[in-house]
């Protein structure tokens, strides 16, 4: 084996782990910003909902529409369907993003 194949295989592997390192910061820039956009999500996707049901429905308690059985309190729980959902995937990408950085530790 001569000099320069051994250099070459060097750079070789060098130049893979730097572009795994710039595809993995790119993954994680990724996810931190959809981390960013779920969150962003809930909250307003939560505000719209008890705004919009807080003006219009709450002054006809108990039933929220004419004819209806649903209890106005039925309606304060509604925003924890969007809640729990977006925290699912939150979490999710919360783990992706631990398990990339403990790769980069090793």
């Amino acid at each position: 084996m001569t000099q320069g194949t051994g250099n070459d295989t060097k750079n070789r592997i060098l130049d893979r782990y730097e572009r795994e390192h710039k595809f993995l910061r790119d993954e994680l820039s990724s996810l931190k910003e959809c981390q960013i956009k779920f969150l962003t999500f809930s909250v307003t996707t939560t505000g719209l909902i008890l705004g919009f049901f807080g003006k219009n429905y709450i002054p006809q308690n108990p039933p929220v529409l004419p004819g209806s059985h649903v209890s106005s309190g039925l309606i304060w729980l509604l925003p924890l369907v969007v809640l729990t959902s977006s925290m699912v995937d939150f979490f999710d990408k919360a783990t992706t993003i631990t398990r990339v950085v403990d790769y980069f530790r090793r």
